[in-house]
This record gives C-alpha cells, structure tokens and sequence, in this order.
C-alpha cells in the first residue's frame, strides 16, 4: 500500500496496454520534490497546496504534455475568460466598448484560428453590439 507499489501498478497497467498515449504525470513527486518549502502550502493548515503550488505543477503539466500551439491557445482562451469575468465600474464608457470590441475579435480570431474549439461562452460575454445605457 505504499507510494511504490502504487506507482509499479501504473506503470504494468501502462505496459499491459502496450499505449503511447497513456503516461504518468508525477504531480505528487513534483510537490514533495520540488515544492517542499511552506510557502507552497495552504496557510490555514500547513497541509493542502496553495494557489502557487497548483499553478507551478499546472506549468509542468502544460510544459510535458502541450505542444507550443496548444500551449498558446491555452493561455489565450484563459486571457480572454479572465477578461470576461471583468465587471466594469462604467460599462457604457467608450473605453469598456473598446474593450469589448477587442476582446470580441480575440474570440473571433480563436474561433477562426481553431474551428474545433467552442467558444459560444465567450461570444456571449462580449457581445458585438455596443451595451445601450440603462
């Protein structure tokens, strides 16, 4: 029942399919190995990983198994869903349209760029029409 016999599993149930395409991501090698320091733990209990933790394996993760288009794409659809998250404090400013505008061209040179990924969340946040004052 230990962390090796676990492993030795994975790796004859790999081998038995004989498959390129299934592999091991060591994400719990990567936090005892290279995230030992206490930053890289939850303050409140010292024992789940922080926000960092998970965004530094997540990076190793893209790094192992993303070529750099997907890697791209990747960062560019998260760019565009954080923007979409945006609440503005003025939303009928010109510069709110600009920006809505710009993030509606993003989505389109996405969807243009890469016509298997669904990006109808996103074309619903930024709408192409201007927000009429209310």
């Amino acid at each position: 029942r230990s962390k090796a016999h676990l492993l030795a599993a994975v790796h004859a149930a790999i081998e038995a399919v004989a498959s390129d395409r299934i592999d091991y991501f060591p994400s719990f090698e990567i936090m005892m190995d290279d995230l030992r320091d206490y930053r890289f733990y939850q303050e409140t209990d010292l024992l789940h990983p922080s926000r960092a933790a998970g965004d530094y394996i997540h990076d190793k993760l893209v790094d192992a198994y993303f070529d750099q288009q997907e890697a791209h794409l990747r960062k560019t659809m998260h760019q565009i869903y954080r923007a979409s998250q945006h609440r503005p404090l003025q939303p009928h400013s010109s510069n709110h349209q600009a920006f809505i505008r710009q993030q509606a061209d993003r989505v389109t040179q996405v969807e243009k760029q890469n016509p298997h990924v669904d990006v109808t969340h996103l074309r619903a946040a930024f709408p192409r029409s201007p927000v009429p004052p209310g």
